[in-house]
């Protein structure tokens, strides 16, 4: 389970657009749960981690790509 500054910690930094604080900290979430038995959740963890920041690299060089296009 996530602790209450971590929980805090993810919140502010998708308020305030901060993608590497919030990746940041869902990596130290997903690093303690296998300390605390929850082997699984943290792999899915890392799998949804790994996945979204996939994602948004994609997203973003499509973007880039169509800007460049307009040009």
């Amino acid at each position: 389970m996530a602790a209450p500054d971590q929980i805090k910690s993810l919140i502010k930094s998708y308020a305030e657009d901060d993608e590497h604080r919030f990746f940041a900290t869902a990596m130290q979430i997903a690093a303690s749960e296998p300390r605390q038995g929850h082997t699984i959740v943290a792999q899915e963890l890392k799998h949804l981690i790994e996945k979204a920041k996939k994602d948004k690299s994609v997203a973003f060089l499509d973007e880039r790509r169509a800007r460049e296009i307009k040009r």
